[in-house]
């Protein structure tokens, strides 16, 4: 399959991920704070449109193993994964700080200078706060799936480049069957050893805890592109969807809603039937601008729908629409005009090959 119509596919998918996630926070998130209240947070895409942050995760998995495929060692992919990221994190940030005097309806408040560092550096403010007796908070909740991803990047590209690539899967396969296991025995107040408590720690901070499964379902999915596990692909999907589910088995529709989740993924990336779909105009646009809009759409968005609420003018409904449209310009300049020009920059300031010692990915 030719590799420019699978990333105009990927980026399709990351159009309905970032929709679904604008959704959930701007219907159902805030209902406190919201003109609207509560009044349309039962609608089913906005209720579970959280669900578009594990479909980033999946989509995570399959594009990070295509791109430890095509890096030749370690260092060169955190420099890959750095330029990728870093760029729109620090416009953003300086844009979300600069602005924020300007809503100060934000729900998490104004934030201080210092709160800049956990977005910067891609690490939890508790992990900071913790370490250096610090007070920080995130300048945007949304955050707290890039350090989920990055600690994901990081736990996967050692494993890979440390043992090679087929025992980097087996070794992928046996943390997720340590998670499992710790997990059937804690449930229901199960065993409560000090040794157990502290593996699960382990399991959340380094390896991702539960998210793992989403992202193995991307990995599986990108096997299965590249022609391996074939015979048994279905049957390790299976399982791993039905661990990623397990902790929301108390809500069947929202099961059943992650299942759709993933039906659309597995039939994008697996069988392609809905490639056509991922290359409508509107998915498109909306995956080219997917992580500005991401990292920037949480506070001053609903600060704009309480604002337009004020007016009284536009009935609740439409107060989100129209924060999200004025979100996209923001986000739209530093995808097309700000991030690739701070990009090229650094990729030129870093393009003296780097040592690696890094084993042969085999």
């Amino acid at each position: 399959m030719d590799q420019n119509k699978r990333m105009s596919e990927l980026d399709g998918l990351r159009g309905l991920a970032i929709l679904l996630v604008v959704m959930f926070h701007y219907y159902v998130r805030w209902p406190d704070i919201f003109p609207y209240k509560g009044d349309y947070a039962e609608f089913f895409l906005f209720k579970y449109g959280f669900l578009g942050v594990q479909l980033f995760f999946m989509i995570s998995g399959f594009v990070i193993f295509m791109s430890l495929d095509a890096s030749k060692g370690l260092l060169e992919f955190a420099r890959k994964r750095w330029i990728r990221l870093f760029p729109a994190m620090l416009i953003v940030t300086t844009f979300l700080f600069i602005t924020a005097p300007f809503f100060v309806e934000r729900p998490f408040g104004q934030p201080k200078l210092l709160d800049v560092m956990p977005g910067l550096l891609f690490v939890e403010s508790h992990f900071l706060n913790y370490v250096f007796g610090l007070s920080l908070r995130d300048l945007e909740g949304a955050f707290w799936s890039l350090y989920v991803e990055v600690r994901f990047y990081i736990m996967l590209s050692v494993l890979y480049f440390a043992f090679g690539r087929k025992k980097a899967i087996f070794v992928l396969f046996g943390i997720a069957f340590v998670l499992t296991l710790l997990k059937l025995l804690t449930v229901g107040g199960g065993f409560k050893s000090e040794w157990i408590q502290t593996l699960m720690f382990i399991m959340g901070q380094v390896f991702v805890g539960h998210f793992l499964y989403w992202f193995l379902i991307g990995i599986v999915s990108y096997l299965v592109y590249k022609g391996e596990l074939r015979q048994w692909s279905y049957p390790i999907l299976l399982t791993i969807l039905v661990l990623a589910l397990l902790p929301m088995y108390k809500d069947p529709i929202k099961v059943a809603a992650a299942i759709g989740v993933t039906a659309i993924f597995i039939a994008v990336t697996w069988h392609g039937q809905l490639k056509a779909v991922f290359r409508w105009p509107l998915f498109a646009f909306f995956g080219m601008i997917s992580y500005p809009l991401y990292l920037i759409h949480e506070n001053a968005g609903v600060a704009l729908i309480i604002k337009g609420g004020k007016l009284d003018v536009l009935p609740g409904l439409l107060l989100p629409p129209i924060a999200l449209a004025l979100m996209v310009i923001p986000a739209y300049i530093i995808a097309v005009y700000l991030e690739p020009k701070l990009q090229a920059y650094l990729k030129q300031k870093t393009q003296k090959p780097l040592p690696d010692v890094s084993a042969p990915a085999v």
